[in-house]
């Protein structure tokens, strides 16, 4: 795809005031408050997985083994980030028990991709509950703009083999459809500690299909699937064990398997309005030696945009969602009643009112959320925006929004260590961690502040300022005899700014730079177990991350990008060692040949500058791994 058609995307997106994330898009979200990543941007992916979203500025990315990842935004990384929400076309992936992403379970092909629509900043007037921090919505295409075969394969040293292939065509006259198959084999990354691979490969299988429809009276329809299965290996680090020497270090099978399917109905009226009604089921069995749960969600949501009257645009939608969990517990992890079934419901109304035709609007919001861990939720918003010409935009922003409670946080049990109170079998001594029913939401209040320029010769500035203000943060107290629980009593801040640039030299030369700053300051008041705490959430993130990416089409046939990007200390003061991860750099190159149309080889190297180096500690039962150079070769056919 050349670069020129990329630019002309980019150009429009300036002029674009909508999130498709809620399947409209009828309403202001300060632009730069929303940021694009077209599948053209992504020539050095050939799959969309969490090591993509590094390619968006204002997201901090790390890799902590083969198959678990750090994504967060705007600081509290982590194994769980907790404060990120993520969706595939509307539907949330975001996990209930440990309200994180088992990012391993869940890859997409990067053809099938239209766009991955990263909203940088709270989210929840529209998405409600946990769109904290962050929003991540992947949009897969329609199956219309998808006809034909294709066939990738790809194989190296760390990625062993990943396949895949679809093919798409009519449905009758009104409709269209695709199906794929993939497969995708991963190796070990490195364990220092031991000198040897960390046992932490996988293998996952996955099939699915979509299928679009148009009626002649303006409705249209989706309906799409997919099943997975996933299997793997992960090392565990001193696990507590009831039975001597009373810790664990051993090698256990993580096993993953599940299906979803979802389904959309959208009627545009003859007046201007639209409706949208989308339901979804999501099924998945994981089986872990530390936790293994099965989790059955069913979404229900409708939307309603009405024909805009006067200066008023308005929006509102219902929904509900019912949540069934049933876990199997083990010594060092369990939850308990080990069933659980809730329901959510909720409600949104907003309005984006012009003040100024053409230059100045104000949109304001709410969410309005009932669950049955905190009860009642508000989530409010509002926003404005003036562009006193069409290639200038300055907004600025107050939120509110929140993060419920997992299940770990609320009803479960985490036993860190053992010890014997006499020769076996005496009664142990266990230092644990105890979720609290009684825990409240964790609140948000945002500020934001930023702008966008688009100059005429092709240059892009988006910057974006930020203040939030956190109550309610969940930490650990002491609660004696070497026993901890969950409790709300952190409070604290973060701040920073988020710097992108984009340029287009030539027609076929792009250019971006980013960069983000980010502190997190949080107050433990005097306890200094929670002040342990406090420091560790502190320095999940890094401070500083800097991002060069140049991406080249040389003549009809060649492609070569280069991506180089810094990413600062990590000082986490992980209970387990070490306590940081040294700042890196890291420099990605990928070239391909295009001989035909229809034909590409590609070969690219990853973390070209150090033979392996680590990313993140994840300071729990995992040990610290190494994440290794990779090279790779590829090739897509399309017939």
């Amino acid at each position: 795809m050349a670069l020129e058609q990329q630019r002309r995307d980019q150009q429009e997106l300036q002029h674009q005031h909508g999130c498709t994330g809620q399947r409209l898009r009828p309403v202001l979200l300060p632009e730069a408050w929303l940021l694009e990543l077209h599948h053209r941007t992504g020539r050095q992916l050939r799959t969309v997985d969490a090591e993509a979203l590094r390619l968006a500025p204002g997201l901090q990315v790390a890799r902590i083994d083969a198959n678990n990842w750090s994504v967060s935004s705007r600081g509290f990384g982590g194994l769980w980030s907790n404060k990120l929400l993520v969706l595939v076309d509307g539907r949330s992936i975001y996990s209930p028990t440990y309200s994180g992403v088992y990012w391993s379970a869940h890859g997409l092909m990067l053809e099938d991709v239209e766009r991955i629509e990263v909203i940088r900043g709270p989210g929840a007037t529209l998405w409600g509950s946990n769109a904290v921090n962050g929003i991540i919505n992947i949009i897969t295409r329609n199956a219309a703009d998808t006809h034909g075969g294709m066939l990738t394969v790809r194989s190296g040293n760390k990625e062993k083999a990943v396949t895949s292939l679809r093919y798409g065509g009519a449905v009758g006259d009104l409709a269209h459809g695709r199906a794929y198959l993939r497969y995708t084999s991963r190796d070990d990354q490195y364990d220092p500690a031991r000198e040897t691979a960390a046992v932490d490969g996988w293998d996952s299988r996955e099939a699915g299909f979509r299928v679009d429809g148009d009626t002649e009276t303006g409705h249209s329809w989706t309906l799409q699937g997919d099943v997975f299965s996933m299997n793997g290996t992960e090392r565990f680090e001193e696990i507590a064990s009831p039975v001597p020497p009373y810790t664990l270090t051993d090698v256990g099978s993580v096993d993953s398997r599940g299906w979803n399917l979802l389904g959309r109905w959208t009627h545009r009226w003859l007046s201007g309005g639209a409706s949208t009604l989308q339901f979804y089921l999501d099924h998945v069995d994981r089986k872990q030696d530390v936790l293994s749960q099965e989790t059955d969600i069913l979404d229900i949501d409708f939307q309603h945009q009405p024909t805009a009257t006067g200066r008023h645009n308005l929006l509102w939608g219902l929904g509900l969602r019912h949540i069934r969990q049933d876990f199997d517990n083990s010594f060092g992890v369990s939850v308990n009643p080990t069933h659980h079934e809730e329901i959510l419901v909720s409600g949104f109304l907003q309005d984006e009112i012009t003040l100024v035709p053409d230059q100045l609007r104000l949109t304001i919001g709410s969410k309005f959320e009932h669950n049955e861990q905190t009860g009642f939720e508000i989530q409010p918003s509002v926003r404005l925006s003036w562009m006193p010409s069409e290639r200038f935009t300055l907004w600025a922003a107050l939120s509110r929004a929140v993060r419920t409670p997992s299940r770990i946080e609320t009803r479960g049990r985490i036993v860190q260590a053992v010890f014997p109170t006499g020769p076996f079998p005496a009664p142990l001594a266990e230092i644990d961690v105890n979720g609290d029913p009684e825990l409240d939401a964790e609140v948000l209040l945002a500020h934001e502040l930023g702008f966008r320029y688009q100059a005429e010769n092709g240059l892009a500035l988006d910057l974006a300022l930020f203040y939030n203000r956190y109550r309610e943060l969940l930490t650990m107290v002491g609660t004696g005899a070497g026993s901890s629980r969950f409790a709300n009593d952190l409070k604290g801040s973060s701040s920073g700014l988020e710097l992108s640039l984009d340029w287009w030299p030539t027609p076929n030369w792009h250019l971006q730079a980013a960069h983000t700053l980010l502190r997190v300051d949080l107050d433990p008041g005097d306890d200094p177990f929670t002040t342990r705490i406090a420091r560790m959430q502190e320095g999940e993130s890094p401070r500083h991350q800097t991002s060069l990416r140049s991406g080249w089409n040389l003549g009809r046939e060649w492609d070569l990008d280069l991506w180089l990007y810094r990413v600062g200390t990590i000082r986490n003061l992980s209970f387990t060692p070490p306590d940081r991860v040294d700042a890196y750099t890291s420099l990605n190159i990928n070239l391909a040949w295009h001989p035909t149309s229809n034909l590409s080889v590609s070969l690219t190297g990853r973390d070209l500058l150090d033979k392996r180096k680590s990313e993140y500690n994840p300071g729990s039962y995992l040990p610290l791994a190494e994440i290794e150079r990779s090279i790779y070769l590829g090739l897509n056919w399309k017939f």
